[in-house]
């Protein structure tokens, strides 16, 4: 071959990788140059227990440092337990005649915050006033923290308690501070439920799963309770399922209508969306985590195996992951299926280190190993 062949066939091989198509993937969707690329899902299957197979949970949270998982279980008498999530070993904390409202941990991970309600329907849900309670995860001591809440949240100094009182309907849609160093309570703004941004100085106010109407979701300030609107409901759509990215700056949440359940992320400076993710037709989006690093999705996919005129949905659901550098702009996927097991998976939630996702699969909980 001759020279001059030679340098033409090296400058056709050369001159395209430094052109704008040979760019890093990564850099091109940071500059927003990219063209959107179809999202790698990774499905999981189903992972060890962490509950007693004959245990029904009903709710559970890790520990800040994942490394226990706390659950109730039970029917008629409800118990909460702790499960170490490396041995497995099990031990009871407290045993109730109704089922917890809500708990969460402190942010030390020593004591658990449950509203707990004396009076209870055949099925466990509350029916009379409801109070929180701190019980230590080591001796499963209890101590009455608050003589009213439905709901509460510890804050990230560990002193404060965001909560939603129980009250009559005069008070519906409150999240309210307690700082016992106060000892003032502070009314912080309109909502059911309460996300801490990842500085613990803000929090996200959102409706419950059966609000109707429109709902403005507001993040609110802890230091003085003023607040700011982060996006506006529309009849005919709900955003519900809202997390914090670790970096603080952007919030993931699920977009539902009568067509399709989507994902978005929204930058908070510029009010931009990002990474668009649709489940398709007939299929329904589950439970979703965002992993500490802001870098992976968890999410379940739903759908009816079959239907019956008893029973309109046998369901079966998939467990996926995908990592959300790899979808660019608008990206969606209509052809997602639920390729899991029978029966319904949700909660997912990432362990802090990103290693595991533990979640609910009919009534037991379960761990699955990230990929």
């Amino acid at each position: 071959m001759g020279g001059a062949m030679r340098i033409r066939l090296l400058l056709a091989i050369a001159l395209p990788c430094i052109t704008v198509a040979c760019r890093n993937p990564l850099a091109d969707l940071r500059d927003g140059l990219g063209s959107p690329r179809q999202p790698m899902e990774v499905g999981l299957p189903l992972g060890p227990l962490l509950s007693d197979s004959s245990e029904r949970v009903s709710r559970y949270v890790l520990s800040p440092d994942g490394s226990e998982a706390y659950y109730v279980t039970g029917a008629g008498a409800y118990t909460l337990r702790a499960v170490n999530r490396t041995t497995s070993a099990r031990r009871t904390l407290v045993t109730g005649p109704c089922r917890p409202n809500q708990f969460a941990p402190s942010a030390s991970g020593s004591h658990l915050y449950v509203a707990w309600s004396d009076s209870c329907d055949q099925y466990g849900l509350q029916q009379g006033p409801s109070r929180l309670y701190r019980i230590s995860v080591s001796s499963g001591t209890v101590e009455l923290a608050l003589d009213s809440a439905l709901a509460a949240w510890p804050a990230l100094d560990g002193q404060r308690l965001l909560y939603v009182p129980w009250c009559s309907a005069t008070c519906d849609h409150q999240v309210w501070i307690y700082d016992p160093a106060g000892p003032t309570r502070r009314y912080l703004g309109r909502g059911d439920s309460v996300v801490l941004s990842p500085d613990g100085r803000e929090a996200l106010l959102l409706p419950s799963s059966w609000t109707v109407g429109p709902w403005t979701t507001v993040i609110a300030s802890l230091a003085d309770s003023t607040s700011r609107p982060l996006s506006v409901d529309l009849p005919g759509g709900r955003m519900q399922a809202f997390r914090w990215a670790s970096d603080g700056l952007s919030v993931l949440y699920t977009r539902t209508n009568a067509a399709t359940d989507s994902f978005l992320i929204r930058n908070l400076t510029t009010g931009a969306e990002r990474h668009r993710y649709t489940a398709g037709w007939e299929r329904w989006l589950g439970g979703v985590a965002l992993s500490p690093d802001g870098r992976r999705l968890a999410f379940v996919v739903t759908a009816c195996r079959s239907y019956s005129f008893d029973n309109p949905c046998y369901p079966y659901s998939g467990l996926f992951t995908v990592n959300l550098t790899q979808l660019g702009g608008d990206q969606g996927s209509g052809s997602l299926t639920a390729s899991g097991p029978d029966g319904w998976i949700d909660a997912p939630v990432f362990t802090p280190d990103a290693t595991h996702v533990v979640y609910v699969y009919n009534g037991t909980l379960r761990a699955s190993v990230v990929p």
